[in-house]
């Protein structure tokens, strides 16, 4: 009986160690689908659309969070993720656009082509791409079009800067010309994200930085 109990023991362990290694291994392949994955959903917000085209590239693709029963003319939020240029993808970022969408926004997680498959300018292009189809369609989900707030992090932050000072990324995207008075530029750490509330980071107008 006591060898039965032993090999039964040693049986559970080796299965516990698997299970331990195969999320380790998770984790560390995936850790912000795992992050997704193991974070509370807030019950109050609603994915309103996933997987839509901005483009023709299957990397020019968006999904767009909201408040769920709130009512129109959000703030809306486009965010723009980073990654170096050559990784990334909306889905690990579910829980930035279910947090800012908790936030009282309307939330664009947008992608971009990434290296080697294209080169400079082509993720910045992207980015403009992605905001002038959220002023187009903002209305459609609830948001306001006047109250646009541009967020990016690390790589996507360079992408958001360039898009918005170099107006011919807007232009080419065809972002309206009257956008310009509207739009927030926000650059923010995941640490923020994580741990301030929106209204507490720092907000620079596009207005203050480039003048016709």
């Amino acid at each position: 009986v006591i060898a039965r109990v032993r090999r039964l023991m040693k049986i559970i362990a080796l299965v516990c160690l698997g299970l331990f290694f195969l999320i380790a291994v998770v984790v560390v392949l995936t850790p912000l689908r795992s992050f997704n994955a193991l974070v509370p959903k807030d019950g109050n917000v609603d994915a309103a659309a996933e997987g839509v085209r901005f483009g023709d590239d299957p990397r020019q693709m968006l999904d767009v969070y909201r408040p769920a029963n709130a009512g129109m003319m959000l703030p809306v939020i486009v965010f723009c993720y980073g990654g170096g240029w050559d990784s990334g993808d909306r889905g690990g970022y579910e829980f930035v656009g279910r947090s800012l969408a908790a936030a009282g926004f309307l939330t664009i997680v947008h992608d971009y082509r990434l290296v080697p498959e294209v080169r400079f300018p082509a993720f910045v292009e992207d980015t403009a791409r992605a905001l002038a189809w959220t002023h187009a369609n903002a209305t459609a989900y609830g948001g306001d079009a006047r109250r646009i707030f541009f967020v990016g992090h690390s790589a996507g932050a360079y992408n958001v800067m360039m898009a918005a000072l170099d107006r011919r990324y807007f232009k080419a995207a065809g972002v309206p010309v009257t956008l310009r008075e509207y739009l927030t530029l926000m650059e923010a750490m995941a640490k923020d994200l994580a741990g301030r509330r929106v209204e507490d980071f720092y907000y620079l107008s596009r207005a203050a930085l480039v003048k016709d």
